[in-house]
């Protein structure tokens, strides 16, 4: 599985897909700028209709768990996934409330 630091993932904000999985009241407890909320079991389970298997998708939750979970499932199916390793916990100064 392919990872990347929030450090490294500070310098692509804005020009990649980042997908947030954690739950929608977690979310906007505080995200990550320009992340998509997509909780985990939508994004497994209707990953045909909202991805992209042209795309990448940086995939965050709260400390790197639930991502991986995710991650690991799109490249079962063939989409190329990227799990962001720390979650938000690892940013927590730079979220959007």
């Amino acid at each position: 599985m392919t990872e990347i630091t929030v450090q490294a993932l500070q310098k692509m904000i804005g020009i990649i897909e980042l997908i947030d999985v954690r739950e929608s009241n977690e979310f906007h407890c505080g995200h990550i700028p320009t992340a998509k909320n997509i909780p985990v079991g939508i994004a497994i389970q209707q990953a045909d209709v909202l991805f992209s298997k042209e795309e990448t998708y940086y995939i965050v939750c709260q400390s790197g768990g639930r991502s991986a979970l995710v991650v690991e499932q799109l490249l079962l199916q063939g989409y190329d996934a990227v799990n962001v390793q720390g979650g938000t916990f690892a940013w927590p100064e730079m979220l959007e409330y």
